[in-house]
């Protein structure tokens, strides 16, 4: 196996999608594909061999430790293919032949890029025109009316790796150009006589299908050899039920098939070795180049709107009379986030709170309108009756006093409260007093102070 190299985006070219170059194809590469091809891919009379009973009809490459795929590679022609008198192109009786070279291709590339692959082994039921099994089918086990086994692999591949986007069913067309003739390979995509460059394969959820067909036809024009466009055969959506149509029509994939000329697929059967491997080197690079840059294509996400289902209040707040909402939004907000000014970011408050006294903390009386706190000593004395003005008598039946009925004068009572601290004037007498916040009566205050 060849080592994977790591991609890279090509600078220079000038174009969208962005072509990528895959690993350098090599005169060593060209040399043990057609090795391969001749010794292990067609060798031992298998492709003209019915498949004997209980062998698979398909040979499955699976893509290279730690790669996810986005590109499928298949050949359903590799070997002869079984199509029991259906209307052929090629000869023989219902019998599709090996088109020369096709599965040492896709097993290069998949060894250059690491996608996955399939091709047809033995002389099996074509995988090109059957979606299920034919009810004349011929194949030991087969029964009428299944999935074809080579399309049910791939189905349940693709199942079990949504990763993959595009399926490359590879092909080799009769067709020739002259000797120098520049023309390696036509693209088909579907369409009809009226649409002959119809895009209907190219059919995949994410809609980058027309930018696929454009990378392959770009990566194999770059190299210096011609891609047409629908010009030999469209490869889907018509009567035959092709493996691009199965790809694109059941598969929901886009899907291209190649059909590639004789001169470009020889591995010296047609012309000179050296000229011949030329031709097939800078083929084998275009699709290799091809495959990394959808590799990229397929595998960038598309960006999500986050706020696509965001519900957003509409105005701004009401901050009152000729006061503007300031917009606080973020980059990351969905919607637009506003405050109303802070009337007391301005403000300057002094520091600190009122000495009210050895002891006496002072009461915060702030209000939430407030921008700076608001404090106040405690009250000292709270009266909560008019004292008499008239100036007791401190002795029995003086001045201002009255005889009770026990014989004694009484003074008459001073309901006065007190605070914790403060000052008495009492009778003309001046004390000072720390008490309890409590009622008192004048006959009380004397005898505690003496006045």
């Amino acid at each position: 196996m060849w080592a994977l190299p790591l991609i890279f985006v090509t600078e220079g070219w000038g174009a969208t999608p962005a072509f990528v170059e895959g690993v350098t194809v090599t005169d060593e590469h060209i040399e043990a594909l057609c090795t391969n091809n001749a010794a292990n891919v067609m060798g031992g009379g298998r492709f003209k061999t019915l498949l004997p009973e209980g062998e698979s009809p398909f040979v499955f490459l699976p893509p290279a430790a730690g790669v996810t795929p986005t590109v499928f590679l298949s050949a359903p022609h590799v070997h002869q293919a079984m199509r029991y008198n259906v209307d052929n192109p090629t000869p023989g009786d219902g019998i599709h032949l090996p088109e020369r070279n096709i599965g040492g291709i896709l097993e290069m590339v998949s060894e250059l890029t690491g996608m996955p692959g399939i091709w047809n082994k033995w002389l099996a039921d074509d995988a090109n025109v059957f979606d299920v099994i034919d009810p004349k089918t011929a194949m030991p086990g087969w029964i009428p009316g299944a999935e074809h086994p080579f399309k049910a692999k791939m189905r349940e591949f693709v199942e079990a790796n949504p990763s993959v986007k595009i399926v490359l069913d590879i092909h080799g067309s009769s067709a020739f150009g002259s000797d120098d003739d520049t023309w390696a390979v036509d693209l088909g995509s579907g369409g009809t006589a009226d649409s002959p460059n119809g895009r209907d394969s190219l059919v995949g959820p994410d809609g980058k299908g027309e930018d696929a067909f454009t990378l392959l036809k770009g990566s194999i024009d770059a190299q210096g050899i011609l891609a047409s466009d629908n010009e030999v055969y469209r490869g889907c959506c018509n009567a035959q039920l092709t493996v691009t149509n199965y790809a694109s029509q059941t598969l929901g994939l886009d899907g291209i098939q190649l059909e590639t000329a004789p001169n470009y697929r020889d591995c010296g059967e047609l012309a000179s070795d050296a000229v011949a491997k030329a031709r097939l080197k800078a083929y084998i690079q275009g699709i290799v180049n091809a495959v990394a840059s959808m590799q990229v294509l397929y595998s960038e996400e598309e960006e999500s709107d986050p706020c696509a289902e965001a519900n957003c209040p509409s105005g701004m707040p009401n901050c009152g009379q000729g006061v503007e909402a300031v917009d606080v939004s973020g980059e990351d907000d969905c919607c637009p986030s506003w405050s109303c000014p802070d009337p007391c970011a301005e403000a300057s408050c002094p520091d600190g709170m009122p000495n009210c006294g050895q002891g006496v903390d002072a009461v915060d009386v702030s209000s939430e309108e407030d921008c700076c706190p608001s404090w106040t000593c405690p009250g000292i004395v709270d009266v909560t009756e008019t004292p008499t003005t008239e100036k007791p008598s401190l002795g029995s039946g003086g001045p201002g006093g009255e005889a009770n009925s026990s014989g004694k004068s009484s003074s008459p009572t001073l309901p006065i409260v007190l605070g914790v601290a403060g000052v008495l004037v009492l009778g003309g007498g001046v004390g000072l007093f720390c008490w309890k916040r409590k009622r008192h009566s004048e006959a009380d205050l004397l005898a505690e102070f003496g006045v």
